[in-house]
């Protein structure tokens, strides 16, 4: 079991990813932007994974990622990003700062398997 944090602004989106984790074993917590994401961190054991969306109110994705990864508690957990922006845009953090990227609209057994695989590399 993974412990999961979920920066997702989308309640449906959010409610999703939730379900579909929990039922594959994985504990989900959710936050409504990246600012949120921080706080919960800061507050909480780290996670084993990050899923995050890019287009996010107070603070967007892109600058949650460069925030973790400029914070050496924070710099080697996994980060997924789930988004509809196009990549290389602006709003995409650099490449390398995250490890997967799964476009919206996704299929919910491939987030599964990201999860999976990627807590599982941690893990070993």
């Amino acid at each position: 079991m993974a412990e999961i944090l979920v920066a997702e602004d989308e309640a449906d989106i959010a409610v999703i990813l939730r379900e579909i984790l929990d039922m594959a074993g994985h504990h989900v917590t959710l936050a409504i932007d990246g600012a949120m994401a921080l706080e919960l961190l800061e507050s909480n054991p780290l996670p084993d994974i990050i899923l995050t969306d890019l287009k996010m109110p107070r603070m967007s994705g892109r600058r949650l990622v460069e925030t973790l990864r400029s914070d050496p508690r924070t710099a080697a957990l996994p980060v997924v990003l789930i988004t509809g922006a196009i990549p290389n845009t602006d709003d995409f953090p650099p490449d390398g700062s995250y490890d997967y990227l799964i476009e919206k609209p996704f299929d919910i057994w491939d987030v599964v398997h990201t999860v999976d695989r990627l807590v599982g590399r941690r893990r070993s």
